[in-house]
């Protein structure tokens, strides 16, 4: 899964550098799919995407059930059961999510980055867009646990997530 998320930015950032290359330009002129059918018909103007957009594609799709969010991995509290806490601090107040086991949660980097996840604070804290389930139990409520980790996207620091 990691490496198919991978391959796909890879593929759209080799289709976006393909296109500034073509048009000469620093954006290529590229419309978005559900742009085509009233571009078509003279309603719209083609919209550029730039590097940011591509990205935003290439994350992984936030299913049913399922929360995303933006903002510092600050730290990874891990416990003598095998269960890891990652702390995300976003601009109103940082996240306490669950891992019961760091092998099911999908890591991607779209930047350079450390092969391993180790427990501790984070020298230097990446910028991460991170889905999650919410949690509906009154113990993860009395525990101040916001859900379970399903991945962890690593973005540039310049990277914003729309809403």
């Amino acid at each position: 899964m990691v490496l198919d998320s991978i391959k796909r930015y890879e593929d759209q950032l080799s289709q976006f550098n393909a296109a500034n290359a073509v048009n000469g330009t620093e954006t290529p002129s590229m419309r978005r799919r559900e742009e085509t059918a009233t571009a078509d018909k003279g309603e719209n103007e083609p919209r550029s995407m730039s590097q940011s957009d591509y990205l935003q594609e290439a994350l992984r799709p936030v299913e049913a059930g399922e929360q995303r969010i933006q903002g510092l991995f600050m730290k990874l509290e891990c416990d003598n059961k095998g269960v890891a806490y990652f702390n995300v601090q976003t601009t109103n107040r940082v996240y306490k999510l669950r891992a019961t086991s760091l092998g099911r949660v999908q890591f991607t980097a779209y930047v350079s980055a450390p092969a391993e996840v180790s427990c501790g604070s984070r020298k230097n804290p990446e910028n991460v867009v991170l889905t999650y389930r919410p949690a509906n139990d009154p113990k993860d409520a009395r525990a101040k646990i916001d859900g379970d980790v399903i991945a962890v996207e690593l973005v540039p620091k310049d990277f914003l997530l729309k809403k």
